[in-house]
């Protein structure tokens, strides 16, 4: 169930585990290089996005270089990361999108409405993937609910195993201070990929095992669970 108490508790818990801040203020990532590793990431692990980086990084510097690039070296980049001709022909979409309001600077002076708006035009750019770009570039404050995330609220107990990420997002989001919408979303996804994995989720090294339904069911017999 969804209150308020819960999300301060779950807050708590997670300001004292997690420590790293958003992943996009850790890197020296370009803003465009931001967007790259964002759409990559979809349904990606964090390392392998980073490898798919070093490479996309050393090769294109600008969307006018992916513009100007050969479609089969851009998908031979993207197969680090999987589906390289889906990823690819969306990275090449969105920088030509960007080059239509002449170039990266001027889609950052657009408003966070426009740009939604552009992004979405894009082929392989979904309301998630948007929210997290405006999130990522122009501060907006949103909870962005992935796959990752869905898990750990499903196995905590705090949604029914029957919602999407979507009706997740719009269930929570009211009850979240806007101020830590972006630190719960990290810390979140952090958490299920670390410790609340889809097999053998590390529950004996959850900061949130004491408010699971999962771990209770699973693990309380185990001596440092108690």
């Amino acid at each position: 169930m969804i209150d308020k108490m819960i999300v301060e508790k779950l807050l708590s818990k997670l300001k004292s585990w997690y420590k790293s801040g958003e992943w996009w203020r850790n890197v020296d990532y370009t803003p465009f290089e931001i967007v790259v590793a964002i759409i990559v990431s979809q349904r990606t692990y964090y390392k392998q996005v980073i490898r798919f980086m070093e490479t996309f990084r050393a090769r294109y510097k600008s969307p006018e270089d992916v513009c100007e690039g050969s479609t089969d070296e851009l998908i031979a980049v993207c197969r680090v990361v999987g589906m390289a001709e889906r990823r690819a022909a969306t990275i090449r979409e969105l920088s030509r999108k960007i080059l239509s309001v002449s170039g990266m600077k001027n889609f950052l002076k657009l408003s966070p409405e426009k740009a939604r708006e552009l992004l979405l035009s894009v082929k392989g750019i979904g309301e998630k993937t948007a929210d997290m770009i405006l999130v990522a570039l122009f501060g907006s404050k949103y909870f962005i609910v992935d796959c990752n995330i869905l898990r750990v609220l499903r196995r905590l107990g705090i949604i029914p195993t029957n919602i999407d990420i979507y009706r997740a997002r719009k269930e929570l989001e009211p009850f979240i201070p806007s101020e830590h919408r972006v630190f719960l979303h990290t810390s979140l996804v952090s958490l299920g990929q670390k410790i609340c994995r889809p097999r053998n989720p590390a529950c004996t090294a959850c900061p949130l095992n004491k408010l699971c339904d999962y771990a209770r069911k699973t693990v309380a017999h185990d001596q440092n669970f108690l």
